[in-house]
């Protein structure tokens, strides 16, 4: 590809001149050439510059930006900074930045467990180097830098490099990670300090809580960079993960519901679960009076608030048998009263299903 920097009249100002790369006798107009960076705009204008020596770039600038980098396999979104430093030699280098969200994070795995993958990994390749910021106010910044030794050699083979490295880190995260944690379902979020404590407390009861309803999974919480992860994987495949979203969903909801507290049952299923419902209204209570504020700070004990993201990894979806007929009421106080279906917020609970499937082995 043959790339060349040429001048033409700024269409805004035509009384001045504006700097424009030209790409196999086409005209780049969105890349933006400044005397301090280029910014480029245009894949066609990114390859071409690939094609060239590091001392051919450094006669137009010292620092090129690249944030349309994409890679159809690859989970996040990348970006490309060349720095060419003279003042510093081999310090020059070019890198490659995984760009993490992770306000939106939906993955079944945490950023930490993505960063000891991706350090193991980029151990195998030479010349590639791994820096990993956790600790960043904003998103974790994961960077893969390849500092160059020739100034003739085509900038294409470090970026080849860096690539090797990105795919290598990604292939090992796929096969350790996301392997380990198929069939499972991941939800994340994010409480007030206040609350934080007596909030994950009933998270972990949450295994119990399935246990009593005759579901065996796994449960395990994690937290990082301010978020919750809470992960539930069934012991059975062939558990249908929507079912268990629908049981997570009523379990978040019954502190501000008071649905719970109208189940009169002596079981210790019952009793255990009214107890930690309880439990966490008191907290949240004394949360309330300890920093002063209106009520619709911590709003109503409501933690689906909280709740960022849910991810479910699904291989095999256990489907519902449509024709399946189930009981919509259940007796109580010795069949004096019933209990029936009833919607919360757009949730149907069924109720009767719950009072029925909840008791202690």
């Amino acid at each position: 590809m043959r790339i060349e920097k040429v001048q033409i009249l700024d269409k805004k100002k035509p009384s001045r001149s504006v700097s424009r790369f030209l790409v196999n006798g086409v005209l780049d107009e969105h890349t933006v050439i400044s005397k301090n960076a280029i910014n480029i705009q245009s894949e066609a204008t990114f390859h071409a510059l690939l094609e060239l020596p590091y001392e051919r770039l450094l006669e137009w600038s010292c620092v090129y930006e690249y944030s349309g980098l994409t890679k159809e396999d690859y989970p996040f979104p990348l970006a490309l900074v060349l720095i060419l430093d003279e003042t510093k030699r081999g310090f020059s280098s070019l890198t490659i930045e995984a760009l993490l969200n992770f306000f939106h994070w939906d993955k079944p795995y945490s950023v930490t467990e993505l960063a000891t993958c991706y350090r193991n990994a980029c151990k195998r390749i030479r010349g590639v180097k791994l820096n990993i910021d956790l600790e960043s106010n904003d998103d974790p910044n994961i960077t893969f830098d390849c500092f160059f030794r020739s100034k003739k050699i085509p900038v294409k083979k470090y970026f080849d490099l860096a690539i090797t490295a990105l795919n290598e880190a990604h292939a090992s995260t796929q096969h350790l990670l996301e392997r380990n944690h198929e069939d499972g379902l991941t939800s994340i979020f994010c409480f007030p300090p206040e609350i934080k404590t007596a909030a994950t407390q009933y998270l972990l009861y949450f295994g119990q809580f399935l246990e009593d309803l005759g579901i065996e999974a796994f449960t395990s919480l994690k937290e990082e960079l301010n978020r919750i992860l809470f992960t539930v994987t069934p012991k059975d495949k062939d558990q249908a993960l929507d079912w268990i979203r629908q049981v997570l969903a009523i379990y978040l909801q019954a502190p501000a519901s008071g649905f719970a507290d109208d189940l009169q049952d002596s079981s210790i299923a019952h009793f255990q679960w009214k107890a930690n419902i309880h439990h966490l209204r008191s907290q949240l209570e004394l949360a309330r009076a300890m920093i002063q504020v209106k009520e619709a700070t911590i709003d109503a004990l409501q933690l689906t608030n909280y709740r960022l993201q849910d991810q479910l990894n699904v291989q095999q979806q256990a489907l519902a048998d449509s024709n399946t007929t189930e009981k919509t009421e259940e007796e109580i106080f010795g069949g004096a009263a019933s209990i029936t279906k009833v919607k919360l917020k757009g949730l149907t609970i069924n109720l009767p299903y719950i009072l029925r499937r909840l008791r202690r082995k």
